[in-house]
C-alpha cells in the first residue's frame, strides 16, 4: 500500500506543476501558438530600356527589351500591338522587324512583360523611312494603258497610286469620248482602309466623271502603293478613243493635299 501512496503523491504534484506552468503563461501574456510568417509581396516586372523610334523600309529594325524582377522571377515578353511582320522573342525580349513599303509612317507598338501574374507595357511609336535617300514621286495612274474592247461592253480601268504617304482621300475627275463610252459605275478597292465612294458629277453629255473616295475613322489612311477604285464604262460605237485625268487631288490623314503627277492616257480599241 506504500507503493500507491507514492504513486498518488507524485501524480498530483505532476498536475499541480502544470496548472502553475499554465497559470504562469497566461498571467505574462505569452502565446503558444506559433504565428505564420507573412507572405512575401510580390512586385510587378520594371522596363528599363527604351526603344528606338526610327526605321526604314526594308532594313532590318530591332530592340532588345530589358526588364528585371526583383523577386527574380522568370520573365515572359510579348508584344500587345505591333504592326504586321514584327516578332519577338517572349524568352528575352528580342524584337525584331523588317518594314514594307506599305508601312512607311508612324507604327504603333505595345510590349508586355509578365511575371505570370503581374505585368508592365511600355508603348511607343516606330516612325518608318524611305532608306534610299531618294524621294520618289506619287503619281496617279491607269491600269492597263492601252486595251481592246468589243462594242457594247464593259470596259474597266483601275485607277493606282504610287509611293503615297498617310493618304486619306482623293477626289479624281476623267473626261472620255462620250460618241464612244459612256460611264456606268465605280467601286472602291480595299487600299484605303474603311474607303468611302462618292460618285460626285456624271456626264455622259459631254464625257466626264468626278470621283470622291476617303477613309473613313482616325487610323483609315495608308502608305505605299496600290488600286484606288475601279472605273466601269460602257463601250456604245466602234473606234480609238482616250481617257485622260481631269482635275486630281491627294488628301492626306490631317487633310491636307499631297502633292503627285497624273500619268499617261488609258487608249481603248473598240470594235
Amino acid at each position: 500500500m506504500r507503493v500507491c501512496k507514492y504513486i498518488k503523491k507524485d501524480f498530483f504534484a505532476v498536475i499541480f506543476s502544470i496548472i502553475i506552468i499554465f497559470t504562469l503563461i497566461n498571467i505574462s501574456g505569452c502565446n503558444i501558438i506559433s504565428e505564420q510568417p507573412d507572405e512575401v509581396e510580390n512586385y510587378p516586372p520594371n522596363i528599363i530600356s527604351e526603344p528606338s523610334q526610327v526605321a526604314y523600309v526594308g532594313e532590318e529594325y530591332t530592340y532588345n527589351v530589358e526588364a528585371y524582377d526583383v523577386e527574380g522571377d522568370v520573365l515572359i515578353f510579348s508584344l500587345n500591338i505591333k504592326p504586321q511582320g514584327m516578332e519577338i522573342d517572349s524568352s528575352n525580349g528580342s524584337i525584331s522587324w523588317t518594314p514594307l513599303l506599305n508601312q512607311l509612317g508612324e507604327n504603333n507598338v505595345e510590349v508586355k512583360v509578365s511575371d505570370n501574374n503581374l505585368f508592365e507595357t511600355q508603348s511607343f511609336e516606330i516612325t518608318v523611312y524611305k532608306n534610299d535617300g531618294e524621294e520618289e514621286v506619287t503619281q496617279l495612274s491607269f491600269n492597263p494603258l492601252l486595251q481592246d474592247a468589243p462594242i457594247n461592253s464593259k470596259v474597266e480601268i483601275e485607277i493606282r497610286v504610287e509611293n503615297v504617304f498617310h493618304l486619306k482621300g482623293a477626289s479624281i475627275s476623267l473626261n472620255f469620248d462620250a460618241d464612244k463610252l459612256q460611264y456606268d459605275s465605280s467601286t472602291a478597292n480595299n487600299f484605303i482602309p474603311n474607303a468611302t465612294l462618292m460618285e460626285q458629277t456624271i456626264d455622259n453629255v459631254s464625257g466626264m466623271v468626278t470621283l470622291d473616295i476617303a477613309g473613313l475613322g482616325i487610323d483609315s489612311h495608308v502608305s505605299g502603293s496600290g488600286t484606288l477604285l475601279t472605273v466601269t464604262l460602257n463601250s456604245i460605237a466602234s473606234g480609238e478613243t482616250t481617257i485622260t485625268f481631269n482635275a486630281t487631288e491627294l488628301r492626306d490623314d490631317k487633310n491636307n493635299s499631297i502633292a503627285h503627277i497624273t500619268g499617261s492616257d488609258c487608249k481603248v480599241n473598240i470594235n
